[in-house]
């Protein structure tokens, strides 16, 4: 389909067909790259008007929110301590952190010297490629300080040896980039050994994003 020809019906019926096999945030991203993409082709002239003004994002189904209380952060936490990205647990409980956010900090964002940390981006995929994208709202541009356990974690994955890339925290089987994909996985394994030894609902139910709460 040559460019001229797309019409609103087209990016929709794209987007609808995504729905089943993608997250409503990777629709989302995607959505985000073809619109700039059309508007640059209107800025252009290539094409009169935006096809993606049109278009709706499906709708996010809403569901409840697991919070850990201070007995279940421990025995995750118990559980945790074999798997390699036990760290990065530690940093999220004590920091609040969302999953890409953490995977998108960067060694400029770390202030160890006054003992804080700027968060003002997060890594997103879009189409398997990997980009630094601005925090969902304004309100998620914050200032996070830094306890003695977050800053002794920064200081030995930033200093550690095999701290080589720009990004703070790095993958610590294979020493490349921490993806969330990677970092969610792991953190389910866990929540699956506390249920198999609770049987608490709680953890069946949680996610990374719990623990932030």
């Amino acid at each position: 389909m040559r460019l001229k020809d797309i019409k609103p019906i087209n990016v929709q019926q794209y987007i609808n067909d995504l729905t089943d096999k993608m997250s409503h945030k990777s629709i989302r991203n995607i959505m985000i790259l073809l619109n700039g993409c059309m508007k640059q082709a209107v800025a252009e002239g290539l094409i009169l008007v935006n096809p993606c003004d049109k278009v709706s994002l499906p709708k996010i189904e809403k569901t409840d929110m697991v919070a850990l209380n201070k007995l279940e952060k421990d025995i995750f936490l118990n559980y945790a301590k074999e798997n390699p990205y036990y760290d990065i647990f530690v940093f999220a409980l004590n920091t609040g952190m969302r999953i890409s956010e953490i995977c998108g900090l960067t060694r400029n964002n770390v202030d160890l010297e006054n003992g804080y940390i700027v968060v003002n981006q997060q890594l997103v995929r879009i189409k398997g490629e990997l980009f630094l994208d601005t925090p969902k709202t304004k309100q998620s541009i914050r200032k996070i300080p830094l306890n003695d356990i977050t800053t002794k974690i920064l200081k030995k994955y930033m200093y550690g040896e095999y701290s080589k890339i720009d990004y703070v925290f790095y993958n610590p089987n294979n020493y490349n980039q921490l993806v969330q994909n990677t970092l969610s996985i792991n953190c389910r394994r866990v929540f699956d050994k506390c249920y198999e030894e609770t049987h608490n609902e709680v953890f069946k139910k949680a996610n990374f994003h719990s623990l932030r709460h």
